[in-house]
């Protein structure tokens, strides 16, 4: 038995093509209206949708075999461990983060060392009552 995912928001293409390759019928043609979700939600099992499609009692009543309910960004937490893309580094990142990090660092030092020597040493130790 298929299962039909009902996706009526806007997903990234990579998102469908994992879902069927994983065996699933999935209707996904990019943002439906209200409409068209509760037309097309009779026939599916699950729904996974995004902030735009709200699961309110009037679309899970309007379904007779849905059995789960799915919001897009957990099933992202789930699927990005399992579907790793790749990262390139330049190479230049590797001297020029470090620097990066040593010229903040000396400025910052440069700016306290004025305000303690603009400070006066007195002031310091005189107390709260001056």
């Amino acid at each position: 038995m298929t299962f039909h995912v009902l996706v009526p928001d806007s997903v990234n293409k990579k998102a469908v093509e994992i879902l069927e390759q994983a065996g699933f019928k999935v209707t996904a043609p990019g943002q439906m209206k209200r409409e068209e979700t509760l037309a097309a939600i009779a026939d599916a099992d699950a729904l996974i949708i995004r902030s735009a499609t709200k699961a309110d009692a009037a679309l899970i009543n309007a379904s007779t075999k849905l059995k789960a309910i799915a919001l897009a960004a957990i099933i992202q937490i789930f699927l990005v461990p399992a579907f790793p893309l790749k990262v390139t580094v330049p190479d230049r990142a590797f001297w020029q983060l470090p620097l990066l990090a040593v010229v903040v660092a000396l400025l910052a030092g440069a700016v306290g060392m004025r305000r303690v020597a603009r400070a006066d040493p007195a002031a310091a130790f005189a107390g709260a009552g001056g």
